[in-house]
């Protein structure tokens, strides 16, 4: 599409919750109920599913980033990783509800193994809890 243009309807009831992407036909959003929608220029396709893995409800996407032929996709229960076409992989997994004490705030990067994430640990310090920040080298977290 040229700017100004609108984009096709990606064919979702219910509200668009992050978005990222490198160009006009290469952009990816989040939904409100974990929905990962992929736009190719052309037409959109659901891409993936998060949530549903340590919660019985799906949780909304909250964080895209990406880089080469790597997406890194985040709920506030969820962190996962996407290598060219294939599936999510877990990099992390928290528990929801009232007793979740651990949530993903956010997250940024620089390159497809230097990846920087933000967490709250409602255990730490205040009532509100304690955030930090973690980075992930392509292999392992390592608290900054």
């Amino acid at each position: 599409p040229h700017r100004g243009e609108a984009l096709e309807d990606p064919g979702v009831l219910e509200g668009l919750t992050a978005v990222w992407g490198t160009s006009g036909d290469d952009l990816w959003v989040g939904t409100n109920s974990g929905k990962l929608l992929h736009y190719d220029g052309t037409r959109w396709q659901q891409r993936a599913q998060l949530g549903g893995k340590t919660c019985a409800t799906r949780a909304p996407i909250t964080g895209i980033w990406g880089t080469e032929d790597v997406l890194y996709v985040h709920t506030p229960t969820e962190l996962d990783r996407i290598v060219g076409d294939g599936d999510p992989e877990a990099l992390g997994n928290w528990t929801c509800g009232l007793g979740n004490t651990q949530q993903v705030r956010g997250m940024w990067g620089r390159a497809k193994d230097d990846l920087f994430v933000v967490l709250l640990d409602q255990t730490i310090g205040s009532p509100c809890g304690a955030a930090f920040v973690a980075h992930y080298d392509g292999k392992s977290f390592h608290r900054m």
